[in-house]
């Protein structure tokens, strides 16, 4: 995603057939994977199958047999092509339950009750434990014995019918998490594989893959641009998604492709969606460091329908981003939510009141725990300026989905109107048209609508969609305080602190983050008063925090002064 250069001033239903030969191949998976586990490693097996207490831990007693059980994908052999998959039923044993929650993705198959119950008419069938110890050890087997996938389902089928017919068990139960075999594996250099130390050279370019993202970035990663078109060509813990493609352009204007390959062969005189025209290649690049030739820079390259180009590409899933279930969203603690068009998002866990979640959404209390959820109601919006976004796509032809990395908000950045006006954001804050008297600043974005930054960077950015601006605390949110703290930086050791005509709203912290606070245990506002915490400063709804109440000197020797 190209970065801004800112202002001066700125699962679904599995298929009921191949339900119960899910057991199978979750045998499969427990036969690779838990080697020795008590159900048996050989072909057949003899025994009366497995209980609640005889597999170990890790494990769950589906359909007879120890079957290993997961609740991200990662917990899987994700390099052998296994993923986390709610199976429609287990054994009578299983102990395992599913329950469906309000505001949350149930794990439940579509059609289950709210107890995690598949409805009495499914087709789906539990057999004793006997019977499916050996239908599942059968179908293992055959497929050992290199049968292709359908036909091991239906060994798997077929033998699941004659035991139930055999035995007149047909309970119904609740699904369980287990890893089971069928998704693109993530090998080595491909898909998801870290790069941010050599980006392409982390990466195995020979099948096409490149890294996206930046040196000494965590977040880069290997994909292929064009590599899917749905999300069952990727990993199960990546969707389908879409990325910017770049290109090297040269740094100077272009009139004719002849020139620009006697300059550089392979290159030709485009333009770069601007009306102006550069030598470009279309080479795949990076931004940092930037490892275009001397005289071209790595610039995202004109699309057609969107600003950019787009490619399609497996991309990992993060905040926001779409999901079927928990096992989708790949970080501990993160959750699979519904937002208002019942779609759903992977979204962490968060405290309420504090900044775990990123400025443009909020934390709620849901019965799993407390999650963040978008406060415009959906991840992607309608377009508009500082509509929510996941990327390019969801910002129309001309618009561009911006990320700001300290706080990880995504939202839409689109042209000013025709008379070079913009809307207020969402959070009310003053949005400006960035335009050509100041396009050094504006970069790719002259005569666009831009949030105006406020003057304090706390808590992480000044700059976003949903700052909500202030004067008193009274402007605030109950509970939050309004920060107006004008910080200037003197000199390389010396740092002003004075109160501003207005500043953006903010949770109290606890302990504050004032620096002299170790000194008088005491936050200031801007009338002199003195509290003991941030929190009593939220409670006057007259008062507005101002942060040190004197002048200190650090242990580094800086300067800090009250003005």
């Amino acid at each position: 995603m190209p970065r801004v250069t800112l202002f001066t001033w700125m699962a679904p239903e599995l298929s009921r057939r191949r339900v119960v030969a899910g057991v199978a191949l979750g045998l499969i998976g427990a036969l690779a994977l838990s080697a020795g586990t008590g159900c048996g490693s050989s072909a057949k097996s003899s025994s009366p199958g497995c209980t609640a207490t005889s597999c170990p831990a890790g494990n769950a007693c589906v359909a007879g047999a120890c079957t290993p059980t997961c609740t991200r994908h990662s917990d899987c052999l994700e390099a052998k092509g296994y993923s986390c998959v709610a199976i429609g039923a287990g054994a009578a044993d299983a102990g395992v339950s599913a329950p469906a929650v309000d505001g949350a993705v149930s794990t439940a198959p579509a059609g289950a009750d709210a107890a995690g119950t598949t409805p009495a008419a499914a087709d789906v069938v539990a057999i004793d434990a006997a019977a499916a110890d050996a239908a599942a050890i059968d179908a293992a087997a055959a497929d050992a014995a290199g049968m292709d996938a359908a036909a091991a389902d239906a060994a798997a089928i077929d033998a699941a019918a004659a035991a139930a017919a055999a035995t007149g068990v047909a309970t119904v139960l609740p699904p369980v998490q287990v890893c089971r075999l069928g998704a693109v594996a993530k090998l080595p250099k491909q898909y998801g594989a870290a790069c941010g130390l050599d980006l392409d050279a982390d990466c195995d370019t020979a099948s096409g893959f490149t890294c996206q993202g930046q040196q000494d970035n965590v977040d880069s990663y290997c994909t292929k641009l064009g590599g899917c078109t749905a999300d069952t060509d990727c990993p199960a813990s990546m969707y389908c998604g879409s990325v910017v493609v770049r290109g090297c352009l040269s740094t100077d204007n272009c009139t004719t492709s002849s020139l620009c390959a006697s300059g550089h062969p392979g290159a030709v005189c485009a333009d770069d969606g601007s009306g102006k025209k550069f030598c470009t290649v279309t080479t795949s690049c990076h931004t940092q460091p930037d490892d275009c030739d001397i005289g071209y820079s790595c610039r995202a390259l004109p699309g057609a329908g969107t600003r950019f180009k787009l490619a399609r590409a497996c991309v990992p899933r993060g905040d926001c981003d779409p999901c079927s279930g928990d096992a989708d969203c790949g970080s501990a603690g993160s959750g699979c939510m519904l937002d208002s068009n019942g779609q759903g998002f992977c979204s962490r866990s968060c405290e309420l009141g504090g900044t775990s979640c990123d400025p443009s959404s909020e934390c709620r209390a849901t019965a799993r725990g407390n999650y963040c959820f978008p406060r415009a109601g959906s991840c992607h919006g309608d377009a508009s300026p500082c509509s929510n976004c996941r990327d390019d796509s969801d910002c129309g032809p001309t618009g561009v989905c911006e990320v700001i990395e300290e706080t990880r908000e995504r939202f839409c950045i689109e042209p000013c109107s025709a008379t070079g006006t913009c809307p207020n954001a969402p959070g009310g804050a003053a949005m400006a048209c960035c335009t050509s008297a100041n396009a050094t600043d504006c970069g790719a974005f002259t005569n666009y609508c831009l949030p105006v930054p406020a003057q304090n960077p706390y808590p992480r950015s000044s700059f976003g969609c949903w700052l909500t601006p202030c004067v008193v605390n009274g402007d605030c949110p109950t509970g939050q305080l309004c920060d107006v703290r004008d910080q200037t930086q003197v000199s390389d050791t010396q740092q002003d602190d004075k109160c501003a005509a207005s500043g953006v709203c903010r949770p109290p912290h606890d302990p504050t983050d004032a620096v002299d606070f170790q000194i008088t245990n005491k936050v200031c506002d801007c009338a002199g008063k003195r509290f003991a915490s941030e929190a009593a400063l939220a409670a006057d709804p007259a008062s507005s925090f101002k942060g040190c109440c004197q002048t200190v000197m650090s242990t580094g020797g800086a300067t800090y002064t009250c003005s």
